[in-house]
């Protein structure tokens, strides 16, 4: 994981790279028990180099940004309504919490 906060069973969002895929993942959750998002289409990453990736939500739509550029060919922008759950779970950086 990146960044997330979500509980086991108390979903918020989180964004994540995908092992299986080398995608970055984006997902939210607005009744805390399913995931909306999908996945970046970007999935040449150097190791060793730094990427600036930003996701961002305004109650319409998903987005993705790598680099400051829209990710538009992968699986956003995402249309989704409602506002995000607010998990109970904890905001963790760089580690997921099982």
């Amino acid at each position: 994981r990146i960044v997330s906060k979500h509980g086991t069973s108390n979903y918020g969002w989180m964004l994540t790279r995908s092992a299986a895929s080398d995608l970055f993942e984006w997902r939210i959750s607005t009744n805390g028990s399913d995931w909306n998002g999908g996945e970046s289409s970007y999935n040449s990453f150097v190791i060793g180099q730094w990427y600036h990736v930003v996701s961002v939500y305004d109650g319409s739509f998903m987005r993705i940004y790598i680099n400051g550029r829209e990710d538009t060919t992968g699986q956003f922008p995402f249309a989704l309504s409602g506002n995000v759950n607010n998990s109970n779970g904890r905001t963790l950086i760089a580690k997921a919490d099982w």
